[in-house]
Formats: structure tokens, sequence, C-alpha cells
């Protein structure tokens, strides 16, 4: 079929949809004839499922997986999906974080985000992540708690969050369907990522000067000279050491929250 890649969807609901729709056109299919190659006994179960009604088993996952012909790679993916849809809090953090691993692998980078200011705001991601399966009633005043902002700024960062699509309100809880962000149009996302690196080392200056000789604050630098023809490798390293640290802080379900900020400069003379 000539559907857009798996690895572009964050949710399996809509990949299914997308996929049904698509088998219709090229393949003729109805309800009837794919619960019939899945093995189903009721016709109308995957309408149920894509319309969130109704799971997926892994025995089902795996059965859609061999009809539809995916690969080893996509099929892995998938299964990551449709947990990741299925569940909430930490366990849908840990699902998503498999699927940017195998996307990565396979050559797919983070899944898209219209909205550029949301790589403008150093604040977002605590307050995304801190969110996340909160009620609505009392959302604002426990992120307030967890990360010290203004209520009137979380509830700002809700509308976004929710007008670019990353975030969810299911049953009176807040879920987050995105967790990394990218622009479609890359001259846009330099530029906006740039205001970003400008905010956070703005931010980073004011808590030095604010916040350096409180106790349990943790504040160092280091600087290393390296051979130019290395320096991509020790960038790459980095790089990968930093994906370990933030799958490691999206497995968390903490009460209260922190932002860590670390930057990466080439210091070059003019």
């Amino acid at each position: 079929m000539s559907l857009r890649s798996i690895y572009t969807y964050t949710n399996s609901r809509k990949y299914l949809k997308d996929a049904f729709e698509q088998g219709q056109k090229e393949e003729g299919w109805t309800y009837k004839s794919l619960s019939k190659k899945l093995g189903l006994s009721s016709t109308n179960y995957l309408s149920l499922v894509i319309s969130g009604k109704k799971n997926l088993s892994l025995d089902l996952i795996h059965s859609i997986a061999r009809v539809f012909r995916m690969t080893h790679e996509e099929h892995q993916f998938f299964e990551a999906m449709v947990l990741a849809t299925q569940s909430s809090g930490a366990d849908k953090r840990y699902y998503q974080t498999n699927m940017q691993s195998i996307a990565k692998r396979v050559g797919f980078g983070p899944q898209p985000s219209s909205s550029p200011t949301l790589v403008q705001e150093w604040s977002y991601p605590a307050i995304l992540i801190a969110l996340d399966g909160k009620n609505k009633k009392t959302a604002a005043a426990d992120v307030k708690l967890m990360t010290g902002l203004s209520q009137a700024k979380i509830k700002q960062s809700i509308t976004a969050f929710i007008e670019a699509g990353v975030l969810e309100l299911k049953e009176d809880k807040y879920t987050i369907t995105e967790l990394f962000f990218s622009l479609f149009d890359k001259k846009g996302m330099k530029i906006n990522y740039k205001n970003f690196l400008e905010k956070n080392l703005q931010r980073s200056l004011k808590v030095l000067q604010k916040a350096y000789h409180r106790p349990r604050n943790h504040f160092f630098c280091h600087n290393f000279t390296v051979s130019k023809s290395s320096y991509q490798n020790y960038v790459d390293r980095v790089d990968a050491f930093l994906d370990e640290l933030t799958e490691d802080s999206n497995k968390e379900t903490p009460e209260e929250v922190i932002q860590m900020n670390i930057q990466v400069f080439p210091f070059r003379q003019n």
C-alpha cells in the first residue's frame, strides 16, 4: 500500500484508520474481509479499536503486522505504538521512548509538531511531563507545586500543547501524545532552535547569579581540547549519552521536578 511511513505516526488508532482507508481504495478491504484475514469473529471489532472503544491484544498486534506485511522493525514500532496509545503515565512514556529508539535506528528522527513556539519556551518540557496523567480540574495547581511556575503560565502552556496536538484530554485527564518536537520547515527549525538556545543561556546566567551559593545546587563546567577531525565523534558520543539520560528520566514518575541544562558549544578563535 502507498501509505505514508509508519514511523511518522504517534497514535496507533490513527495509523489503523489511515491503513484501512488506504486498503479500501487499493485492495477493496471491508471490515468483514479484514476481520476474516485477522481471524476475528466480530466484524465490528476493528471499528471499535479505531474509535478508541476497544484495545488490541498482543496476538492481534502480531496478526495485523503479518497481514500488513510489516518488516521486523515496523512490527516492533507498531507494537510499541499500540502499547503507548493504550497506556498512560510512566508506561506510556516507556513505550514512546521505545518508539523513538526504533525510529532513530531505522533513520527516522523525532515526530514533527506543527507549532514552532514549542521549541522556544524553556519551561514547556517540564510542564508537559508534569501534566501527564493529571486531572483537568487540579492540573494547574498540581503542576505549580511540582515546577514552581505560575498557574497562569501553566494554563497558557496547556492551551499551546492542545493546539499543537501534543496533549489531549481523555476522561478528564491530560495525556501526552508526543514527547519530542521538531518542525516541518528545516530553516524555521534552525532559527527557532537558535532562539531556544539563547533563552536557555540567558536563563542559565540568571540562575547562576541567583542560586550558585545555595546548598544542594550543582553547577559545573568543563572545557577541553580535541582535534578538529575528531570533534564530530565527541559530539555524537555526548548525543548518545543524552539519549540515555533522557530515556532514564522518561521512566520516572516524580512528585516534584527540576530541569537540568546541559550545553555543548564549539569554542573557536575568530
